[in-house]
């Protein structure tokens, strides 16, 4: 490695950090409370010596909860003689928000900067692999892309679990890919390790497996080819060891870094597999919102598949999409770097990923796009891929002119666009639409929108009021996304279409209402909605075009 490749992975790790380091504080999203408690069980089950306890969650999100205890270890230490024991969010807010040290939003911030550490070293191990597969200008090139990918920078700056399951399923799809060609036994090794990480964060990681397999046949059978007449045997006894030795590895990581699993393990999994099969078909009665019609969640099943075809065109970029085109381009011309057989099984197989992935989660009634977040870093190499192969033609044609240096300044170009939509949003990513669909303005009309963007804001306005701390606001993500800004006394209602007595009393009673722009577009709480219709609003807050929060002053 030269220096000109050192050079590329610290620039890639800048364009990487900063988008993702910047304001890291804001915005909150209403899941992150919950992972921040289930951190502070984790730490508690760990300080106490209470493994069994470190099992929280289904999904599981044992990653997660690893980077929330070194939060609490970094910044609050002091958790563990709190006196409470595994306590459900509620408890552990309530408990945190009248700690002097320490306020929740400090620890959440701490946890994602762990998470942030996590993300920065998966990607650049990825591209060292990528490099390795497609070349080094078409590796920085792509995951330039990913580093500026809008909805990607969204969701590897939270304490959340998408964004690191897609990260660690890249790594272990890049090192598979590459130990195929070569077959050194480390990159199987750091294949599996990945992927057991992965299940550690999510359970959807597990369809790893049957990519790895049908990889594994292909490898196997390829060789068998190039061996001549062989019986089967010899294509089945490679891969079952190959399949095996990356199976035993994923289970030892997936067992050895969750101390559930040391001391109740049928248990753990039994919960899982029960759990898990649930969460995915729905774990809610709440209506969902998909090309303009409020659709009940049990009938959100595998009739609407393209549901995610359809978010990941208003989540993507004009520079990604036009990159995919070019790679298909190549792909069917066989232009450099397209024409070399080991990049052309490199797309392949993240396509097949990507294929895999997407159709299994089609088959879910419950459908959220930032659950596609594994396909849009395979998608960006892909695009990457197509991008070089038009810059290094250009290259070629203009080698004995001036020109020669154009394809550099092209790809400079085509990454400071990708740069300037991301940016745009910041630090909103999530508020990102694709401008070549209309925007956030007609994704408004199509996809469920708002995930706590702008409670920030909302909160912040709220708390220039005087006697602020005596104020009461009901508030829609009330927990978290608006709680933790929010100086007064924050109420929240449930979440159901039809609101219960004592759930309009604490509306009716609040001095402030901030109704959000999800609330609205699935019709939850439709009597507070029919209330405010009546009411003029105090205030409103923006973002990208799009009225996110509206604030009513009810007395």
């Amino acid at each position: 490695m030269d220096w000109a490749f050192w050079l590329s992975l610290f620039c890639l790790a800048l364009a990487i950090a900063i988008p993702r380091r910047l304001s890291l504080s804001r915005p909150v999203t209403p899941d992150e409370h919950m992972w921040l408690a289930r951190s502070a069980n984790f730490y508690m089950a760990l300080a106490k010596g209470d493994l069994a306890s470190t099992y929280q969650s289904e999904h599981p999100g044992v990653t997660i909860m690893w980077a929330g205890t070194a939060g609490f270890l970094t910044r609050y230490p002091q958790y563990r003689l709190s006196g409470l024991d595994q306590a459900d969010s509620n408890e552990f807010n309530r408990y945190i928000r009248n700690v002097k040290d320490v306020s929740p939003l400090e620890l959440l911030v701490v946890g994602r900067f762990f998470m942030l550490l996590g993300h920065t070293l998966i990607l650049l191990l990825s591209f060292l692999y990528a490099s390795r597969l497609i070349g080094t200008i078409p590796a920085l090139i792509s995951f330039m892309l990913v580093a500026f990918e809008p909805y990607h920078i969204a969701l590897t700056r939270l304490l959340h679990l998408d964004g690191m399951v897609g990260n660690l399923m890249l790594l272990s799809l890049l090192a598979f890919i590459y130990y195929a060609e070569k077959r050194v036994a480390r990159d199987l090794i750091v294949s599996a390790i990945a992927a057991g990480l992965g299940l550690l964060t999510k359970l959807p990681a597990v369809l790893m497996v049957p990519v790895v397999g049908l990889m594994t046949v292909y490898i196997c059978w390829k060789d068998k080819g190039a061996q001549g007449k062989r019986p089967l045997s010899w294509l089945i006894k490679p891969g079952i060891r190959i399949l095996g030795t990356w199976g035993l590895i994923m289970t030892l990581i997936f067992v050895g870094l969750w101390p559930a699993m040391w001391v109740r393990p049928v248990q753990t999994i039994s919960t899982i597999v029960t759990q898990g099969a649930g969460h995915f078909e729905t774990d809610s009665n709440l209506p969902r919102y998909f090309n303009g019609r409020i659709i009940p969640s049990k009938d959100f099943g595998i009739q609407y598949w393209y549901f995610y075809p359809v978010s990941y065109l208003y989540r993507s970029t004009p520079v990604v999409l036009a990159g995919l085109a070019l790679a298909v381009w190549a792909f069917v011309k066989k232009r450099f770097p397209l024409n070399a057989p080991a990049v052309r099984f490199a797309l392949l197989s993240l396509l097949l990923f990507v294929t895999v992935f997407t159709l299994f989660l089609g088959a879910g009634d419950k459908k959220f796009d930032r659950y596609l977040a594994p396909v849009y870093a395979p998608l960006d190499i892909v695009a990457g891929l197509g991008w070089s192969s038009l810059l290094l033609s250009l290259g070629k044609k203009s080698a004995h002119s001036l020109l020669r240096y154009a394809p550099y300044v092209a790809a400079l170009i085509v990454i400071f666009l990708q740069a300037v939509l991301a940016l745009n949003t910041a630090p909103y990513y999530l508020a990102y639409y694709n401008p070549l669909l209309g925007g956030a303005r007609q994704a408004a009309n199509v996809l469920p929108i708002g995930w706590g963007e702008g409670m920030d804001l909302a909160a912040q306005y709220l708390n220039k009021k005087p006697h602020v701390g005596k104020l009461e606001v009901v508030a829609y993500y009330a927990s978290g996304c608006f709680s933790y800004y929010f100086e007064g006394r924050v109420r929240e209602t449930s979440f159901s279409t039809e609101l219960s007595e004592s759930d309009w009393q604490k509306f009716i009673g609040s001095d402030y209402a901030v109704v959000y722009i999800s609330q609205r577009q699935r019709k939850i709480g439709s009597a507070i909605l029919d209330y405010v219709a009546h009411l003029e609003p105090e205030h409103s807050i923006w973002i990208n075009g799009l009225e996110y929060a509206t604030i009513y002053k009810l007395h």
